[in-house]
Formats: structure tokens, sequence, C-alpha cells
């Protein structure tokens, strides 16, 4: 995926293919049946692996849970003081332009929750850094198994820990502006009245310009 021009072929994950046999056995046969009685194998795997979607095809698909989970990601926003609003007329025209489009998404877990995530759309700065400066550190799946092994050998008392939001309580220390548009604008004031004040309208669009304080997903 990293380079187009790779003609290497990878072998399916086995893990997609059991995925995918336990729908076709399971309550999930009608949901897929391309209509002869066999499994549509396509919308198994989106089914399976593309379960995060757009604020507004989420809304569209779970209606007011999703409108309900992008309020508590916007209130958590908030609450850790992630943003500060910015008036646009302070700003110049290369700021703006450089201005990072904020993107709401939803998720399905996989325990049935619907969760919203608001994430910075870093496309335009893939330029600026090294893929090792931007790829998110996460332990080995072989380092992991290895530990538990350990663990159950040795009979160790084991505690999973998570720490919430944990993104969210890192200071951003370079000078990063962010763009809220649409509907998410109309949220961002629901969550803090003192943003009216800084919505502007660009080609019939509301627009929020706001400083990125903490760090945020991309």
């Amino acid at each position: 995926m990293d380079n187009s021009n790779n003609t290497k072929t990878y072998e399916t994950p086995t893990i997609l293919l059991q995925s995918v046999l336990g729908h076709a056995t399971g309550s999930y046969t009608d949901e897929f049946n391309d209509g002869t009685g066999q499994m549509n194998v396509i919308k198994v795997i989106f089914k399976t692996i593309l379960t995060q979607m757009t604020a507004k095809a989420g809304i569209k698909l779970y209606g007011e849970k999703a409108k309900q989970a992008l309020m508590q990601e916007f209130s958590q926003l908030e609450e850790l003081g992630v943003f500060s609003a910015k008036n646009a007329r302070e700003l110049t025209r290369e700021q703006k332009g450089n201005a990072l489009h904020a993107i709401n998404l939803i998720t399905k877990k996989q325990d049935g929750r619907i969760k919203g995530r608001t994430v910075a759309d870093g496309s335009v700065q893939k330029d600026m850094y090294e893929k090792s400066q931007t790829a998110s550190l996460t332990i080995p799946t072989d380092a992991l198994l290895i530990s538990l092994i350990i663990d159950a050998h040795e009979q160790r008392d084991v505690a999973v820990a998570d720490v919430v939001a944990a993104y969210l309580k890192a200071d951003m220390s370079d000078y990063m502006l962010l763009k809220f548009t649409g509907e998410s604008v109309d949220i961002m004031c629901k969550m803090n009245s003192k943003c009216e004040e800084y919505v502007t309208m660009e080609s019939g669009k509301k627009i929020l310009y706001v400083r990125s304080l903490k760090a945020l997903y991309g």
C-alpha cells in the first residue's frame, strides 16, 4: 500500500477469512445473500473492515445515536481545552489556506456502541514529515504474544489500563489551524457559546477557524 509500483502480492489474512466464514454460517446469511442463495463476499468484507464512515453517512444510518455520539466527542474536546477559536479577520489568506479540515467520523464498535471522533485531514502535510515521525507507536503483535506467554508461564498478575483520550492530553507546540464547516460549526457553538462570535461565512458555508492546542488524530 505504501508503494503503488510494488507488484508483490500477499496472502489473504486468515482472520478475515475466518470472519467471512463465520458470517456465512451465522445470523448474517440473509443479510449478505445475493439472491441466489450464495453469500456476497464483498458485502461481508465491507461489513467486517469498513466500519468507519463520515458523520453525514453515520447520521443517515444510525440516526439520533450518531448525533449523540458526535455531541459526546465535541463535549470531550471542549472539556479538555483542545481548541481555541480564532477570528477569521485576523488570519492571513495563507493561514486560512493552510488550515486543516476537521473531519467528523462515526464508528460502530464491536460491542454495538456508536462512537464519534474528530480528526484532522493531515494529507496536505504529508510532504512536511517523514513517515517515522507520523507513525503511531504500537507494540508489535509478536512481542505482545511473547510477553503474554511469559506472564502465563510465570503465573504473573496482569492488569490492563487505558488512558482515556490519550492524544488529547498532549500539548501541541506547533501553530496549527483547523476549520470546521457546516453542521459541525453548530455543534461546536452548542458546546461553547463563545464560538458563535468567531463564525464566518465563506462561499455560503459556515466556517469556524480554531487553533489546535492539543495533539489530534490525523
